[in-house]
């Protein structure tokens, strides 16, 4: 599983996690991932964003 920095290089669009502001690269509005609609985002595995 690559690391959340591998992740970030990947796409070269998350920006702005530290804020608490994850961009969906696709959509550009990924928010509320503090409530657990985006898990485990520290480690590169970013889950169910796409539901």
């Amino acid at each position: 599983m690559p690391t959340f920095s591998e992740q970030r290089q990947f796409t070269g669009k998350l920006e702005n996690w530290k804020t608490g502001k994850l961009e969906n690269w696709k959509t550009g509005k990924l928010e509320n991932w503090k409530t657990g609609k985006l898990e485990n985002w520290k480690t590169g595995k970013l889950e169910n964003w796409f539901c």
